[in-house]
């Protein structure tokens, strides 16, 4: 094992920070860093190159379900093709933004972090990659996302399966799935994404369903070339901030996913009038594709031609959940066996297990993951207490709303609190736990009146606890992350000021 290395610091560069992920997280907060002018940090992705979620997910008809003015840096508009960005176009506007912020000069790709350690007396975190070597940093900052770690099924006898057998996540391109019959099992927005692209090239599908989800129109079109012409970049910005406002204002108060409101009860009744339209030949589907729970009660689905492909003559769904896997294909919850050629894993993420890849140890030895033990808290999800200057994005109850908003929201509150930290000259800065206690109190009566609680998903610990989602809209979310500022820290002593190396590196740090 490699000794351990100092991080590069310089005269106002403020504290070496590394921040875990280069998805749209990491992205979002480098770019906070360095329109503050710090220039002292690195960005650790185990992957090959920058986009998290997007590089990972490449199976067919891959692409966002929201806006693509909304999905995007506020700093970076793009002139997108169509309404709704497809992956391919996502990453090639992650590269674009890379590049405007020289993002790749603080980039190390293909390094797995494996391990984060609070060095009381120092002040620092010692990192660990999955190498072996050992890095030095003042802050650490975990963007590893949420829907990173597929969720493997346990079924008895999968490892039996004689065909290619893979996870949306994890797509085998190598496959050639020509004349093939391919089962896909689940039923959330990978699955309504594969099985219409799959369809479209003349693949048998055999689609399991447990349970049914709510689908939305999606409305997605391709741009014209007038459209895209006109479209300069004052005007984006326009638009995107009055699709915020006009998304996220209904949302204010959590009317949208409040059981027994008006608006979540219109939002159900939207859906059923889609799902009746669009399957008005099968009755039989809409039986079986109509949710016994109210809208959010599971993320929704939203899509312009899952229930079209549905209705393809290649294309078959199996309303019963998976018990077991034979060498022949999967067999249903009523000991049905169904021959298929390839099976494909549609069955989500670990979402509740936040940052599980990372083994993060705090101050006094306390362990993250142990401290939490299956029910993470934090601060806005941002901040834990007894883990100094540790900061998370898209972490406990944060989802829900414009995520592209909420990231920035949380980004700027953490670039603001390390800017804090140096304008002060303190080098340890840990969030109070009766603040954090507080928020979690309030959080959770809010979350027990929403629909998240009300259907089987993965929202919720294993305790029915919902610990991923924030019960009201991005605008409220923002607000408070700029209410919550530095009283809801405590400091330590003085270790370095912003003008002065008084902890010289003992080795450069490979950026």
């Amino acid at each position: 094992m490699r000794s351990a290395a100092r991080g590069r610091r310089t005269k106002n560069s403020g504290p070496r920070i590394a921040v875990i992920g280069g998805g749209l997280g990491g992205i979002a907060v480098s770019i906070e860093l360095v329109r503050a002018g710090i220039e002292s940090f690195t960005v650790f992705e185990q992957s090959a190159s920058w986009g998290g979620c997007w590089w990972r997910n490449d199976y067919p008809g891959a692409e966002v379900d929201t806006v693509s003015a909304i999905y995007s840096f506020a700093s970076m508009p793009n002139n997108w093709s169509r309404t709704h960005a497809a992956r391919d176009e996502m990453l090639a506007y992650v590269e674009r933004v890379v590049a405007e912020f020289n993002l790749n000069d603080h980039f190390r790709a293909n390094t797995n972090v494996v391990s984060a350690e609070w060095n009381e007396e120092a002040h620092t975190y010692l990192l660990r990659t999955e190498e072996g070597e050992e890095l030095t940093f003042d802050v650490v900052i975990a963007a590893v996302g949420q829907l990173n770690v597929p969720r493997y099924p346990d079924w008895p006898g999968l490892a039996d399966f004689k065909g290619p057998k893979f996870h949306t996540a994890r797509w085998e391109h190598e496959h050639d799935l020509t004349g093939k019959r391919v089962a896909v099992v689940g039923s959330g927005a990978s699955a309504a994404q594969v099985v219409p692209a799959l369809a479209a090239k003349g693949i048998e599908v055999v689609q399991f369903q447990r349970e049914p989800v709510w689908v939305r129109p999606k409305l997605g079109r391709d741009f014209t070339v007038t459209e895209r012409q006109t479209w300069t970049p004052k005007r984006q910005r326009q638009l995107r901030r009055k699709m915020i406002f006009k998304g996220e204002w209904p949302q204010i108060g959590g009317r949208w996913v409040r059981q027994g409101s008006k608006v979540n009860e219109g939002l159900r009744n939207a859906c059923v009038a889609y799902l009746h339209t669009e399957l008005e030949s099968r009755p039989d589907l809409q039986a079986v594709m109509t949710p016994d729970y109210p809208y959010f009660g599971k993320r929704p689905v939203v899509s312009d031609d899952y229930f079209a492909s549905l209705l393809r003559d290649n294309v078959r769904l199996v309303p019963k959940g998976i018990v077991a896997v034979t060498e022949r294909g999967p067999v249903d919850q009523d000991g049905e066996e169904h021959p298929v050629d390839v099976l494909v894993m549609a069955t989500g993420f670990r979402a509740t297990e936040y940052i599980s890849t990372v083994h993060v140890v705090g101050r006094d030895g306390a362990v993250l993951k142990e401290k939490w033990n299956g029910e993470p808290t934090a601060l806005l999800g941002i901040a834990v207490p007894q883990f100094p200057n540790f900061f998370m994005l898209y972490g406990p109850n944060t989802t829900g709303g414009a995520v592209m908003t909420n990231l920035h929201s949380q980004s700027a509150y953490i670039v603001r609190t390390i800017r804090r930290m140096m304008r002060f000259g303190v080098t340890a800065i840990e969030v109070r736990p009766y603040f954090t206690e507080g928020y979690n109190r309030w959080l959770q009566k809010r979350l027990e009146q929403t629909t998240y609680t009300t259907a089987n998903n993965y929202y919720k610990s294993e305790s029915g606890r919902v610990v991923t989602n924030f019960p009201d809209s991005a605008l409220t979310y923002g607000l408070m992350a700029r209410v919550f500022a530095l009283p809801v820290f405590s400091t330590h002593r003085r270790r370095w000021s912003k003008t002065t190396n008084t902890q010289s590196a003992a080795a450069d740090q490979p950026a």
